[in-house]
């Protein structure tokens, strides 16, 4: 088993996988961006610069997308890549402060999710990934040992959260690290860029 890229924080025994992040870049057409406690900057028709690798191939480092529609978690769909806030209570190897990142939804409040034989499975069933490449289609692992949402275990989303995995699966910092994102989170669905 091809164990993930990691930062081994001393003394704690904690291995956290890298993250990747995006960084906005003002389009020509935004008039206006949005950014509040919580948020994302950003908004409708901005463009982020993809930065790491968690969601390698599908998108790559340096690779532009564009902001199609800001998002609530009623109108998500499993599969879709969205921009969020990262939380700061988590690092992953990354940033110690706030920052965007993108991932695909994968679990909507109340599916029960859970691994086996490197496969998620929703609800018993195995979950169609069919956006990942062969390659890393029964490579996803459990996140660390002890935590309620790592998959090593049924686990049941909550109400009004999401539980969001990167494409690259040895190499994301994802909700089988950090839990799923919170109600407050705010998304962005987001699209190939220019």
């Amino acid at each position: 088993m091809k164990a993930p890229r990691s930062l081994l924080l001393a003394g704690l025994g904690l291995v956290m996988a890298a993250c990747t992040t995006v960084n906005v870049e003002t389009a020509p057409t935004t008039t206006t961006t949005t950014s509040h406690a919580g948020g994302v900057g950003g908004g409708k028709g901005a463009v982020f610069i993809v930065e790491g690798g968690n969601m390698e191939p599908t998108f790559k480092a340096g690779q532009k997308v564009n902001v199609l529609s800001e998002m609530q978690v009623s109108t998500m769909n499993r599969g879709q890549v969205v921009v969020f806030t990262f939380p700061k209570s988590v690092s992953c190897g990354g940033p110690s402060n706030p920052f965007q990142a993108i991932s695909r939804v994968i679990g909507l409040p109340g599916d029960v999710l859970s691994l086996s034989g490197g496969y998620v499975y929703m609800d018993g069933s195995r979950l169609d990934e069919s956006w990942l490449p062969k390659s890393e289609q029964g490579q996803t692992q459990p996140g660390p040992p002890g935590d309620p949402y790592n998959l090593s275990q049924p686990y049941t989303v909550p109400t009004g959260s999401v539980y969001v995995m990167g494409d690259n699966r040895m190499d994301s910092c994802d909700s089988r690290y950090i839990g799923p994102l919170p109600p407050t989170t705010n998304y962005l669905f987001v699209g190939r860029g220019p």
